[in-house]
């Protein structure tokens, strides 16, 4: 997660929700990032965690970096 979300978030107050997306099958790229296409017609599971309040990061130190951990940790439950 880049720390980009997390200061539009801070600046607009806007809520962040967490969604990943699994596909069942997928093709893997053999690239360094190991880029996955997923095939035609398959199952792909969707999860959308609680929202991230901005305001619960006010008066941190360093809140940019605390809210774009916690996000991160959000995206791989």
């Amino acid at each position: 997660v880049k720390t980009g979300v997390a200061q539009i978030a801070l600046l607009s107050g806007a809520r962040v929700f967490p969604v990943s997306a699994i596909p069942e099958k997928t093709w893997r790229m053999r690239s360094w990032d190991r880029f996955m296409v997923p095939y035609p017609f398959t199952t792909i599971e969707l999860r959308i965690g609680e929202p991230l309040l901005p305001s619960a990061f006010d008066g941190m130190s360093d809140p940019v970096s605390r809210f774009t951990a916690q996000l991160q940790q959000a995206l791989t439950l």
